[in-house]
């Protein structure tokens, strides 16, 4: 006698090919997302908004002393908070935050009135 497969046996391997696709094509859809570019612009290379002007504020890398020194004195001082040591600057239009004694980060102050 002659053995031969079930249809159901012989259906077994495509649906498993078909299920792998299908979990597959799943996942690529869920994830394709996180695949997205991040585009960094630095501050002083982002558009302004109408009728605002461009600023000049402190770059990474720059001590105190220079800020001090291109700036002026800033308007106010917080700071050290943290390890490393944190401080801000607040300037009239900007502020400066550093670590330990260079400049980490500046922040624009958004326009009066907007």
């Amino acid at each position: 006698m002659s053995q031969q497969q079930s249809p159901i046996a012989d259906a077994r391997p495509r649906v498993r090919r078909l299920l792998a696709s299908v979990c597959l094509g799943g996942l690529m859809a869920v994830t394709s997302p996180l695949a997205a570019d991040e585009v960094r612009m630095p501050i002083g290379a982002k558009p302004m908004a109408t009728g605002q002007q461009a600023i000049n504020v402190p770059r990474n890398g720059m001590s105190q002393a220079q800020v001090e020194q291109r700036f002026g004195a800033p308007r106010r001082m917080v700071g050290p908070v943290g390890e490393p040591p944190i401080r801000e600057w607040h300037y009239e239009d900007f502020v400066v935050y550093f670590e330990r004694n260079r400049v980490i980060h500046t922040v624009v102050e958004p326009a009066k009135g907007q």
